[in-house]
């Protein structure tokens, strides 16, 4: 069954893919460089002595010139390398050489800034660490709720389901459910996953019962509802078959035969095939 972290890498690959994250990643990279390029160029104005004297001021001044020069180079890398998707997405994703790069062109700015601080105020700059180590804490629990509520609307849908609730676990999708999806595609969801716990269903009778392969009425019976399930498929006005159609189709192929030409391992293996495509798909449905 697909998880959080899957369908985030999914996604997070999707970004690269179509260009979206890398052109937020050049807009955030020239930001950068004009906010670290102004601090530093204010910091001209204070005499060479008083950052030779001020540790503070000499690493805001050292971090703020860092900085610039790596979210420059950021910036023009992400332009002119815009069309070499795939290398970034391997740079972003293999290179921990580069993430360090990167890490170190996002902190910088933040640790110059602090430092500047600290030079003008000390008091000044204690507050503004406790400010945001409470920041942190308000970030982190805000999070924690998101995540106990999506939990409970989770566990509302798993209900409805195993109970066979369908229009209750459609007011569920409709009231939680983001992106909010046209009629259409909503009544196409609705259909694709009428039809998932279906065959998921007839595929758990299958395999719990005993034996499994070896009962060629069981293999009859098992032929026989997905067939009409495949009919009721083809029937339906709003449902378009992809592949759940086609994987079903597939293991009605393969339990159309006499008991001593059944390939077992193959029909296991289609089995298992199926039932984790179902799993994904409930997954993402849900």
């Amino acid at each position: 069954m697909y998880n959080t972290k899957r369908i985030a890498w999914r996604a997070y690959k999707k970004g690269y893919h179509t260009g979206e994250s890398i052109k937020w990643f050049s807009y955030f990279h020239s930001i950068l460089t004009g906010a670290c390029f102004t601090f530093f160029i204010g910091l001209f104005s204070v005499p060479p002595v008083n950052i030779s004297n001020s540790f503070p001021l000499w690493w805001a001044t050292l971090g703020f010139a860092v900085s610039t020069l790596l979210n420059t180079g950021f910036s023009l890398f992400y332009i002119f390398a815009s069309g070499e998707r795939e290398f970034i997405f391997e740079l972003h994703s293999y290179s921990k050489v580069g993430n360090l790069l990167i890490i170190t062109s996002l902190a910088l700015p933040v640790i110059s800034f602090i430092m500047l601080l600290f030079y003008y105020s000390t008091h000044i700059g204690v507050i503004i660490l406790f400010v945001t180590a409470i920041i942190l804490l308000i970030i982190k629990r805000m999070f924690s709720e998101i995540k106990s509520t999506k939990d409970k609307i989770e566990k509302k849908k798993l209900w409805s389901i195993e109970n066979e609730k369908f229009d209750d676990y459609d007011t569920i999708c409709e009231h939680y459910d983001f992106p909010i999806f046209t009629p259409e595609e909503q009544t196409q969801r609705n259909i694709e996953f009428y039809f998932l716990i279906k065959i998921n269903k007839i595929i758990k009778n299958f395999q719990d019962s005993n034996p499994q392969i070896d009962n060629m009425d069981n293999i009859d019976f098992f032929n026989n509802e997905l067939l009409s399930i495949i009919h009721e498929m083809y029937n339906s006005r709003n449902f378009h078959p992809g592949i759940l159609s086609k994987k079903t189709k597939e293991l009605i192929l393969l339990t159309m035969t006499d008991n001593n030409e059944l390939n077992k391992e193959k029909i296991a293996e289609e089995l298992t095939k199926l039932n984790e495509y179902i799993e994904n798909r409930l997954y993402y449905l849900k």
